[in-house]
């Protein structure tokens, strides 16, 4: 896969976070504000949900670029191990640069997706929810 042709889908979902996240934690905010020291169940519900698939999202993105960077270093030592015979074998040295810059927007992807895809749900869930009512 290609580095650039990714570039415009990164863009998409960076501007797609870009507007969901303060859109959501406006959304929120307002709750939490119209809930006041008595929240409603419904209002506890969405509280506790709000904090749990923060934690989720979190575990996943770590998980995912502590497993794209592990997968990094073994691409990077084994391009070292085969940058060593570059010479003699008419490879070309720039050739790991290229998989380290690979390996490493693998794990921006990695990190991205989950935190993308729960504050985009969120966004379009809570749209459909309404504004709080107080």
């Amino acid at each position: 896969m290609s580095l650039a042709g990714n570039t415009g889908v990164r863009a998409r979902k960076a501007a797609e976070l870009g507007l969901a996240v303060p859109w959501v934690m406006g959304h929120r905010l307002l709750r939490l504000a119209a809930a006041g020291p008595l929240p409603s169940a419904r209002d506890q519900q969405e509280f506790q949900l709000m904090g749990t698939e923060k934690i989720v999202a979190f575990t996943e993105a770590w998980v995912g670029m502590s497993v794209a960077m592990w997968q990094a270093n073994l691409v990077l030592g084994t391009s070292m191990l085969g940058m060593m015979g570059t010479p003699w074998l008419g490879g070309s040295a720039l050739q790991p640069g290229r998989q380290w810059q690979s390996a490493m927007i693998e794990a921006l992807d990695k990190g991205l997706a989950p935190i993308h895809r729960t504050a985009t749900a969120n966004a379009r869930r809570l749209a459909r929810v309404g504004p709080p009512r107080r």
